[in-house]
């Protein structure tokens, strides 16, 4: 591949090869960033729930 990008020669695959590097990289991104808000969403439910269940009513 670098030889034909020295010589300037068309590389049909080059383009989409690019795009699913990239994609990829942003679908992991994409899922990480879900996965994150997910254990904080279920540690701040847990949080809540703990000390809404140390409340007594007078």
């Amino acid at each position: 591949m670098p030889a034909q990008l020295d010589a300037q020669q068309a590389m049909p695959w080059f383009g989409l090869t690019e795009r699913i590097l990239v994609h990829g990289s942003m679908l992991w991104v994409a899922v990480l960033a879900i996965v994150l808000l997910r254990e904080e969403i279920d540690r701040r439910a847990m949080l809540l729930k703990a000390s809404s269940s140390q409340y007594t009513a007078p």
